[in-house]
């Protein structure tokens, strides 16, 4: 009931209620697991860009010798 009229409030400021826990997934961590799971997500992108930067440094390697053969 209490929440009903403070998002009743709420909304004449122009702030709404959020979006259901089941629907977001959200989940209340602790600012250690917030830390860690931050840490290991950087890291993973920063291995993918590893893999990439590899990747395309192969593509420039084989695009190279090709030139004169198109030109």
């Amino acid at each position: 009931m209490h929440h009903d009229a403070a998002a009743g409030v709420n909304k004449k400021l122009g702030l709404e209620r959020g979006d259901n826990i089941n629907l977001t997934g959200a989940r209340n961590r602790t600012s250690e697991k917030y830390w860690q799971w931050l840490r290991e997500s950087c890291n993973k992108l920063e291995n993918k860009m590893v893999e990439n930067m590899e990747s395309l440094d192969y593509l420039n390697s084989e695009i190279i010798p090709a030139q004169p053969r198109v030109l």
